[in-house]
């Protein structure tokens, strides 16, 4: 992956002292929380949003809320989300690494005894920004979503009421440092609110791309503005080799902050609408409850470099490869860029 990265590694130039700005990315690597058990991040963040925000309150399900800053009339809050789980679950607490790789990039990871192991910058990265958001802009709302790993439940619990005053939402939960994931099945964001955009995309060097599932694709089920996923500089997201490159997770830090700065505080709505799949009319619809997240498609995917009864990617993993890499739709299968192997359907079952 650092010979990907360094090939799309822009011009940017980091003017943080990465010695203190990693402080913080250490404190979240520390804490486990993994999904149905976020409480560890939860009190954390609720320490931190008290001498941060006006406002700041848990609903039923475990969603943190967060806003500061009072609105003037016909003004509209900017919303950052990013989610509070992850996919590891370690009973002994990760040391926390940092290397300096080719091209002068600085390289964080965890380890338990002496081995490298994930400890979910997916999204601990995109609660680094929301934080350090709350700190620079003056009006804000923050929201830190439960559940995300196991099929966006916080997300879509969230009381629409919420976003009565919000005017569009940003999310930092992608891998690498170039995407700005448009469209989840739909599009998620209106042309007007790119095209605002795209400015700030071209000088950071981020473009469009289709995404995952994640909050985003949750709540614009039931909210009808523009939204965004973009990449937040964590690599090898739900495996033991995951890794974040610090200047690309303060690339991001940027971006967000020059996104809503041109944005304002004003409104972009984008309607509700699921035309590429139109036979799905729920959330639930896609084979998502409360305690499972399933392809929507409902096929087991084969993996044709192994024996044909050796089933690599089961249903859970959506469109992922166990690498961690989204997966491909190439020549009628689904090919891994990373693991350079192809994947398709089973139609057995």
């Amino acid at each position: 992956m650092i010979e990907q990265l360094e090939k799309v590694q822009t011009t940017y130039e980091c003017k943080y002292d990465i010695r203190e700005e990693v402080k913080l990315l250490k404190a979240l690597a520390a804490i486990n929380s993994p999904s149905y058990e976020e409480d560890l991040m939860i009190d954390f963040l609720d320490k931190q949003l008290t001498k941060l925000a006006d406002e700041v309150y848990k609903d039923e399900f475990g969603n943190l809320i967060a806003v500061k800053g009072v609105l003037l009339e016909n003004e509209y809050y900017p919303c950052v989300v990013a989610h509070m789980d992850n996919v590891f679950n370690h009973k002994e607490t990760p040391k926390f690494r940092i290397d300096k790789i080719k091209g002068g990039y600085t390289k964080v990871y965890s380890s338990i005894n002496n081995k490298q192991v994930g400890t979910g910058f997916d999204d601990k990265n995109g609660i680094f920004i929301a934080l350090k958001l709350l700190e620079k802009l003056p009006k804000l709302k923050v929201i830190f979503t439960v559940a995300e790993e196991v099929g966006a439940i916080g997300a879509s619990k969230l009381d629409p009421d919420i976003f009565n005053d919000v005017g569009y939402c940003l999310e930092g939960d992608r891998k690498g440092n170039s995407d700005v994931i448009t469209s989840i099945w739909d599009f998620i964001c209106s042309t007007d609110f790119i095209v605002k955009i795209t400015p700030v995309m071209d000088k950071y060097g981020y473009s469009e791309n289709d995404g995952m599932l994640t909050d985003v694709a949750a709540i614009r089920e039931f909210v009808p503005i523009s939204c965004i996923n973009y990449s937040v500089g964590y690599y090898n997201l739900h495996t033991d080799a995951e890794y974040t490159i610090m200047e690309d997770l303060l690339k991001a830090l940027d971006f967000a902050t020059e996104c809503i700065e041109t944005l304002g505080y004003s409104l972009y709505e984008h309607e509700i609408s699921y035309n590429k799949h139109d036979k799905y009319t729920s959330y639930n619809d896609y084979g998502f409850d409360d305690y499972s997240y399933g392809n929507y498609l409902n096929k087991d995917l084969l993996d044709l470099n192994s024996e044909i009864d050796n089933r690599r990617l089961n249903r859970y993993s959506g469109y992922m490869c166990t690498c961690g890499e989204e997966l491909e739709e190439k020549e009628h299968t689904f090919y891994c860029p990373f693991c350079n192997k192809h994947f398709i359907y089973d139609y057995r079952y």
